[in-house]
């Protein structure tokens, strides 16, 4: 089944405001679910029309592309053995747990998360945002 064909004025603006993106055209199609091919046949159209003016794409070189997010599993298991460190001196052993040098320990809900000073903290950020939302277990 055709789609229904979308007016040459709203062809005209999603022309406009694909090439004030900033992203190039073909990723602004990826972004919009609509097929590259049938963009530049407006844009061909609208030319051909001549009574609009197309700006130029977006270069290669002004595109930043989003940073690709890698998906990692990670599975969330309450300790069964909590062990207590209130009243540790700084530079003690608990500061290494199982060889990891950790300078926070932070517990939300049920689950403990060991922080080190050199820690992405987008991903930090995004963790603990994600332990706050997730249902109890």
């Amino acid at each position: 089944m055709r789609a229904k064909p979308i007016p040459m004025e709203e062809q005209y603006k999603l022309v406009l405001e694909c090439r004030q993106s900033g992203l190039s055209d073909y990723h602004w199609c990826l972004e919009h679910d609509i097929k590259p091919g049938t963009f530049y046949n407006w844009v061909k159209r609208l030319r051909k029309a001549g009574t609009y003016t197309i700006p130029a794409p977006a270069g290669r070189d002004t595109y930043t592309a989003m940073p690709r997010q890698d998906i990692v599993k990670v599975e969330l298991v309450e300790e069964s053995v909590k062990i207590p460190r209130h009243g540790y001196p700084a530079g003690s052993d608990t500061e290494h747990i199982d060889g990891f040098p950790h300078s926070m320990e932070l517990h939300i809900g049920s689950s403990s998360i060991l922080v080190a000073n050199d820690i992405d903290p987008v991903l930090l950020a995004q963790t603990i945002q994600m332990l706050k939302e997730a249902p109890p277990c």
